[in-house]
């Protein structure tokens, strides 16, 4: 028993700082030549682009989300709004008509029928060559959509696009411990794009050619999680997914720990159900470094949890057997549940293999947040969040997902959002 708990600690953290020097390595490989190629001018060109904003119950950031767009520096002939209110029932559907006087703005009444149906509606309407969206408690930077043109341009082969995400004015500790984690996202979302293995098109300001739809068809319901769907649908095609690491884009992350773990559980069980759908891209050589490494990987980060969760509670059991000892002489017997005796194992190793995800974790976050023009701090608000609570809250939404897939649990686009 300890030699198999022994080997199965030392495996977790092998394979986790495997993958992490590997992602640093392909990033370090590949971002000069990239940069380079990309260079600094503006588009020779201006494509016609299309934005469709999803809108359930948003009367409190939709004006502001329009407002960003309509304030892109983008030529307005070539720029056309879609916002799609899905059934709202508070006073979205009004701030939307105060748009309609723009020439470039659609307003679309429709019942409610979740995220897919919103953005689907607005897709037989669209002529455009770029088709993109945005969700409705997000803001876009004034250049976003230049740089996502700019580097369409210099990436031809790509059918696809997605921006840098970043968290929007934190207040809370979960809000401050998002944006450390969107950092960690935003080197991951480039470096997987060098890879060519990203398998989600954020809903926040992602972009496709209209081929992708006149060839895919339009989004999925996807268990909730259509902007996952559509990627893993591109790359069963072969269809190449750029990102545009200077396009930033600002969200509202759920501010109490309630709210994101809704937020994260309905992403993870979107992900676990989707990769069933699509388990023939994992271990599959003609899907590269997606099918062999990147998927794998990610179903091994959610199996993990229950490990690290078990082993956890397995020491949570030591401790309060040795407190009960007194109880114990006077005749309470504990039950013989099996304990994490760390005599078996060599603390001061597993004590360093720790140090060490710690500290290549926080190097690939303050690259992720340099990436995005962030001032990087080590002991900012966002870093101290994220290494003293990510390791506590994110088993609460993989294990719950996981839970929730193996029972056929679904999941509601609106259920987070109170």
């Amino acid at each position: 028993m300890p030699d198999a708990i022994e080997l199965t600690v030392y495996t977790l953290f092998f394979v986790t700082l495997y993958f992490e020097v590997f992602l640093l390595l392909s990033f370090l490989e590949h971002f000069g030549r990239h940069t380079r190629t990309l260079g600094g001018a503006q588009p020779t060109r201006y494509p016609s682009v299309a934005v469709i904003v999803p809108c359930y119950n948003e009367e409190a950031t939709i004006r502001e989300t329009v407002n960003s767009l309509l304030a892109l520096e983008y030529p307005r002939a070539q720029l056309s709004l879609y916002l799609v209110n899905d059934g709202s029932t508070d006073g979205t559907l009004a701030i939307l008509r105060e748009f309609e006087h723009e020439s470039q703005v659609t307003v679309i009444d429709k019942e409610n029928g979740g995220k897919h149906t919103a953005l689907n509606a607005a897709l037989p309407l669209i002529d455009a060559e770029l088709i993109g969206c945005l969700d409705s408690d997000s803001f876009v930077a004034p250049n976003a959509l230049t740089e996502i043109v700019r580097t369409l341009a210099a990436h031809p082969e790509a059918m696809a696009i997605t921006p840098a995400i970043i968290i929007h004015h934190p207040q809370s500790i979960f809000q401050y411990l998002q944006r450390a984690e969107y950092g960690m996202s935003a080197f991951i979302r480039r470096t997987f794009s060098f890879l060519d293995s990203q398998f989600v098109t954020p809903g926040p300001f992602s972009f496709f050619r209209r081929e992708v739809f006149a060839e895919l068809g339009p989004y999925r319901h996807a268990y909730n999680t259509e902007d996952l769907e559509i990627a893993l649908r591109m790359q069963e095609r072969h269809m190449k997914i750029q990102n545009a690491h200077r396009a930033h884009i600002y969200t509202k992350g759920p501010a109490t720990l309630r709210a994101l773990v809704r937020q994260r559980i309905r992403w993870t069980y979107g992900f676990i159900k989707n990769m069933v759908d699509y388990r023939h891209l994992l271990f599959a050589p003609r899907h590269g470094h997606l099918g062999i490494l990147v998927l794998p990987f990610s179903i091994f980060g959610i199996l993990s949890s229950f490990i690290f969760f078990g082993l956890m509670l397995q020491s949570l059991y030591l401790v309060a057997d040795q407190q009960l000892l007194v109880w114990q002489a006077v005749g309470f017997q504990l039950p013989g549940l099996p304990a994490l005796d760390w005599y078996f194992i060599n603390t001061h190793t597993v004590i360093l293999l720790t140090m060490l995800v710690i500290v290549l974790t926080c190097v690939l976050i303050f690259i992720g947040k340099s990436l995005t023009g962030h001032r990087i701090n080590p002991l900012g608000r966002d870093m101290l969040a994220y290494v003293a609570l990510y390791g506590f809250v994110a088993p609460l939404w993989l294990i719950t997902a996981t839970v929730n897939a193996a029972t056929a649990r679904q999941t509601s686009w609106q259920s987070e959002r109170s």
